[in-house]
């Protein structure tokens, strides 16, 4: 099971109670590196399906639509970029910058 099947999984199971584990309709993907300074999140967005936020030291840096590519609207420090490609190797996405 990859990690954003794993996501929706965790989803499905936890929805009813959402009010438990945080804001409904959101859900964290751990991936295993970086685990102190990177985190992506799954958000659902009704019928345009679920968005996949990459989140680097405390900043939204990349965002894309599951089955896609992560967008990167900005030039980012080495560290970064890492933490971009890295997060969208592990759930099978690409990456397009926009600047």
């Amino acid at each position: 099971m990859g990690l954003l099947e794993k996501a929706d999984h965790d989803y499905e199971m936890y929805r009813d109670d959402g009010h438990l584990w945080g804001v409904p309709h959101t859900k964290s993907i751990g991936l295993p590196k970086y685990k102190q300074n990177l985190s992506v999140r799954k958000e659902y967005m009704g019928a345009d399906g679920w968005r996949i936020v990459v989140k680097s030291y405390k900043t939204d840096v990349a965002v894309g639509w599951e089955g896609g590519e992560l967008l990167v609207t900005e030039h980012y420090t080495p560290t970064t970029s890492k933490h971009i490609n890295y997060a969208a190797a592990q759930l099978g996405m690409g990456v397009k910058k926009l600047y």
